[in-house]
């Protein structure tokens, strides 16, 4: 089956490395897929260690994003801070604030534990 380019599905494939000697299977299915002219994107969770990789490989023309926490660490631990910082004031409730929570004795004596943004 042949679809205009604008109604082609990209076909994503997460995998945990790429590119794998041990991923004869998925490389093969993205040749194929490849050949039939479908857009495909592959993710990869972490970054390649410098291991042997197959022959094939070479031929494979989808893009890789990888999403590796290592090479992305930093800019992922900044968003999410301040998305905290800013959902903090929604989600305690309208008479507790953060210098009332910090105070709070039940707190220092083991009851409930608050995280403190500053």
């Amino acid at each position: 089956m042949h679809l205009p380019p604008e109604q082609k599905p990209t076909i994503g494939y997460v995998v945990s490395t790429w590119p794998r000697l041990s991923q004869t299977f998925v490389l093969n299915e993205i040749l194929a897929l490849e050949r039939r002219g479908l857009p495909v994107r592959i993710f990869s969770i972490k970054d390649p260690r410098g291991e042997p990789v197959h022959a094939k490989l070479a031929k494979v023309r989808a893009p890789v994003a990888y999403l590796s926490f290592r090479r992305h660490g930093r800019p992922i631990l900044l968003a999410n801070l301040r998305i905290a910082r800013d959902l903090w004031p929604i989600l305690l409730p309208p008479s507790e604030t953060a210098a009332e929570l910090k105070d709070d004795p039940e707190d220092r004596e083991g009851g409930r534990v608050e995280p403190c943004l500053n």
